[in-house]
Formats: C-alpha cells, sequence, structure tokens
C-alpha cells in the first residue's frame, strides 16, 4: 500500500462514506456520502480520485450511484425515484440531464432507495415507495390482544423506550431536515410530544431513569457538546 491521504471533499468537511461504483478510464470511483448542509442532512453522490483523495461534487441529493458500461449512464437513487445521468468520459462528472426512470424503490423518511443491476441489464430492487411514515405505537398483553398506547401516526423510527413503569414511552423521529428527536408519549395523555431536540444535531437513544424523572440520551452534531 502507498501512504495514506486524506479525503477531501472541495474544502467541505467529510461525512460518512461508501464506495459504489468505479468509472471506467481512471475517472474515478463513486461514492456516497452522508453530510449536513443547507437543507439539513443529505446524501450526496462524490467522484473521488484516488490518486489525490480529493473528490468533486457528482450529484446532489442522490445515493447508490451504478455505472451501466452499455449506455455510459450512472443510476443513482433519490428517494422513492430511479434516475439516470450521462457521464462526461473528459471530466468523470456528470453531464446533461437527470432524468426519472420510475418511482417506487423503497426508502424511509431521510434515505434515498437501494437497488442493484446485473452485467447484463437486469434491475433488482424492493418496491414499496416512501414507507414508515405513518407507524404506530401498540401495547399486546400476554392474551396477544393489540391495543393503541397513543393515536397518533407517525416515522417512528428507532430507540423505542419504555419507563420503569410502563406508563411512558420515548422514541425518536426525523424531522423534515432529517435531524433525530426524541419524542414521549404517555397512557394517560393524548398525542406525543417532542421532549428533546437541537437544531444542528441529533438527540437519540433515550433510556428513563428508575424514578422516570430524567431521560438519558446522546446528542451527535460533530462538534465541542456531543456525547451523553
Amino acid at each position: 500500500p502507498r501512504p495514506e491521504q486524506a479525503l477531501v471533499l472541495e474544502g467541505k468537511g467529510a461525512g460518512g462514506p461508501s464506495f459504489n461504483a468505479e468509472l471506467p478510464d481512471g475517472l474515478g470511483l463513486l461514492m456516497t456520502v452522508e453530510s449536513w448542509g443547507p437543507r439539513g442532512y443529505q446524501q450526496d453522490i462524490w467522484n473521488l480520485d484516488p490518486g489525490t483523495g480529493k473528490a468533486r461534487l457528482f450529484i446532489e441529493n442522490g445515493g447508490g450511484p451504478v455505472y451501466l458500461a452499455s449506455t455510459g449512464h450512472v443510476l443513482f437513487a433519490r428517494q422513492s425515484a430511479l434516475m439516470a445521468v450521462a457521464v462526461d468520459r473528459k471530466t468523470g462528472l456528470s453531464r446533461g440531464e437527470q432524468v426519472a426512470l420510475f418511482d417506487g424503490l423503497r426508502s424511509n423518511a431521510w434515505s434515498h432507495g437501494r437497488f442493484s443491476v446485473s452485467s447484463d441489464g437486469h434491475l433488482a430492487f424492493e418496491p414499496g415507495g416512501k414507507v414508515g411514515t405513518d407507524r404506530r405505537i401498540v401495547m399486546v398483553n400476554a392474551a396477544k390482544d393489540v391495543e393503541g398506547f397513543v393515536a397518533d401516526a407517525r416515522p417512528f423510527e428507532s430507540h423505542f423506550s419504555v419507563s420503569p413503569d410502563g406508563r411512558q414511552v420515548a422514541v425518536v423521529m426525523p424531522d423534515s431536515r432529517g435531524t433525530y428527536a426524541v419524542w414521549t408519549a404517555a397512557s394517560d395523555q393524548p398525542g406525543v410530544r417532542r421532549t428533546i431536540a437541537f437544531p444542528n444535531a441529533d438527540a437519540n437513544s433515550a433510556f428513563w431513569s428508575p424514578d422516570q424523572k430524567w431521560l438519558a440520551f446522546s446528542r451527535f452534531g460533530r462538534d465541542k457538546d456531543d456525547g451523553i
């Protein structure tokens, strides 16, 4: 191996990159990068030059790129839509109009859908469109009877935590910018309440104290205030 090189995203801070496709003739490696931008949490496609460690923005608001050698196009996902764009064989960047092929990839509130393409052009994907926006909190008793805990249908997503007395729950939901916040609900009160939220950081992994007066949670915003 050669010496390590830092990943540079045109002067922007790097998020969590995942490599997806290699372009021909040494034009670069396409990767999906998760980062924080003007719209909030976002996933973009970048073209990395392995020789220099520098990356250039290929497609904003997209993920999971696949290069089709037969046509010279890159397929990518934008939420639940399957998209295509041509590749400039001189620069390695996208060229021309971004075309929507069809809508129906399974995606959630903040991420792009997933798909794969075989070498002979067969497409495989999970259908369903945007899912998880109308989930409900329910209770199941020993007789396997199901009843609602609260009536609200929301994009409840992760880190579900029940208070020791079983009367309150804490759950994480993303907002329109993809930022996580902790919401709570009580069995004797209607609706859910946003309890822990920050404008530019995620709040998640909430746990109740034994006396149910406190919530411990994690804050993640890639700054000095991160932690528990």
